[in-house]
C-alpha cells in the first residue's frame, strides 16, 4: 500500500503537471505578437516549470493528507468520547482556534508564495537575458556591471524567501504552542478528574496515549500548509495566462483562404502599438503579383510592422488589408498564414527529415 500511495499518487500529480502544462502551451501559442511584447522568456519559463511543479505536488500529497489527518483526528476525538465526555470536550476546545490560526497564516503564505514566484520569473528573466548576451557584455567589458545587476536580482530573490519562512515560522511556532497546550490540558484535566475518581488511571494513560493519536494529524496539516500556499499561488498563475483571451482570434464566420494569385492592398491603414503613438498613419499600398517591393528606412521606420500586419501578427488600429479582393480578416488564421512565407530578423529553423527524398530539408518558418 505504501509503494501504490508513493508512486501512484506522484503519477496523478505528475499527470496533473503534464496535461496543465500542455494546456499551457496551447494558451501560449495561440497569444499574438502584443502578447509577446511585455512578456519575458525567463518569466514565462517560470509559469511552465516552478509553478506547475507545486502545483502536481499539492494534488498528491494535499487530499491524501488532509483525508487520513480528518479521520485520525475524528476517530481519536470519539474514542476519547467514550473514556470521558468533558475532558474530552475540554481538550477538543482549542482545535477552533488553532484552525482560525491556520486559516490566517495560510492566506499570509499564498500572498507571499504569489511574490516569490514573480520574483522568481524576474530572475529567471535576468539570468536568461544574462547567459544569451554574454558575448555582448565580454565585448564590451560589462562584466561589473551585469554583476551587480545579477546581485540585485539575487537578493530580490533571497528577500522573498526571508518573508516566507518568517510567516512560516510564526505558524508554525503558534501552532507548536497550542498543539502543546492540547496536551497539558489533558494532563490537568485528567489528573483532577482521576482526583474526583470520576475516572480510572487505565482511563487516564489510556486518554494521554489518545491525546498524542489526536495531535499527530494536526501536525501533518501543519506540514500540507508549507506546500499548500505555493500550489494555490501556482494555480493562480496559471489561471492567469488561461484567461487572458487572445487579442486575434477567427471571427465566427471567418472562411478558408482560396489559393492566392497575390495582389496586396493596403487601404488607408493605421496602426500603435498599446503605449505609443502611430508607427504607421494611413498608409494607402498596392503590390502587385508577382512584384518585388523592398522597404527601406531608418529603425523604427515601421518597415517590420508593414510586413507584419499582412499575416495578422498584429491587427490595424484603422484600414483594411486585403490579398486578391479578400479582407485578410474575413478568413482563418491558420489557412491565411500558410500561404505567407516569413523569414523574421530573430534567426529560428526547423530541420525536417524527409523519409521519401533522404534529405534534410531547411524549412523557412515563422520566429
Amino acid at each position: 500500500m505504501q509503494y501504490i500511495v508513493t508512486y501512484f499518487g506522484h503519477m496523478l500529480g505528475l499527470n496533473i503537471e503534464t496535461d496543465m502544462r500542455r494546456d499551457l502551451y496551447k494558451q501560449l501559442q495561440k497569444q499574438p505578437f502584443g502578447f509577446y511584447d511585455n512578456q519575458k522568456t525567463g518569466k514565462l519559463m517560470s509559469r511552465m516549470t516552478t509553478d506547475l511543479f507545486e502545483i502536481g505536488e499539492v494534488a498528491h500529497h494535499g487530499p491524501e493528507d488532509i483525508f487520513i489527518s480528518v479521520m485520525s483526528l475524528f476517530g481519536a476525538f470519539f474514542i476519547m468520547l467514550t473514556i470521558n465526555v468533558k475532558l474530552a470536550v475540554a481538550t477538543f476546545v482549542l482545535v477552533p482556534i488553532l484552525t482560525v490560526l491556520i486559516v490566517f497564516f495560510n492566506k499570509k503564505m499564498t500572498k507571499v508564495n504569489s511574490q516569490i514566484f514573480k520574483t522568481l520569473g524576474t530572475f529567471n528573466a535576468g539570468v536568461e537575458n544574462a547567459i544569451s548576451g554574454v558575448r555582448v557584455v565580454q565585448a564590451f567589458a560589462n562584466e561589473e556591471h551585469e554583476r551587480e545587476r545579477f546581485a540585485g536580482l539575487n537578493g530580490a530573490y533571497r528577500q522573498a524567501k526571508l518573508m516566507f519562512y518568517r510567516v512560516m515560522g510564526l505558524s508554525f511556532s503558534f501552532n507548536y504552542f497550542l498543539m502543546r497546550l492540547i496536551t497539558l490540558f489533558a494532563l490537568l484535566f485528567g489528573a483532577y478528574f482521576t482526583i474526583q475518581d470520576q475516572m480510572t488511571y487505565g482511563q487516564f494513560v489510556s486518554f494521554i496515549l489518545l491525546t498524542n493519536v489526536f495531535i499527530r494529524p494536526i501536525e501533518k496539516i501543519n506540514a500540507v500548509i508549507e506546500s499548500y500556499p505555493k500550489g494555490i499561488a501556482g494555480f493562480k498563475r496559471f489561471l492567469e495566462i488561461m484567461d487572458t483571451k487572445p487579442d486575434i482570434v477567427d471571427k465566427k464566420d471567418a472562411k478558408e483562404a482560396p489559393v492566392f494569385r497575390g495582389d496586396i492592398r493596403y487601404q488607408n491603414v493605421s496602426f500603435h502599438y498599446k503605449t505609443s503613438r502611430n508607427v504607421l498613419t494611413n498608409i494607402d499600398l498596392s503590390i502587385q503579383a508577382g512584384e518585388t517591393v523592398a522597404f527601406v528606412g531608418p529603425s523604427g521606420a515601421g518597415k517590420t510592422t508593414i510586413c507584419n500586419l499582412l499575416p495578422r501578427f498584429y491587427e490595424p488600429t484603422n484600414g483594411t488589408i486585403t490579398i486578391d479582393n479578400h479582407d485578410i480578416k474575413d478568413l482563418t488564421l491558420a489557412s491565411l498564414r500558410e500561404q505567407i512565407g516569413v523569414v523574421q530578423q530573430d534567426v529560428f529553423f526547423v530541420f525536417r527529415f524527409c523519409a521519401r527524398e533522404y534529405c534534410l530539408r531547411k524549412i523557412k518558418c515563422y520566429g
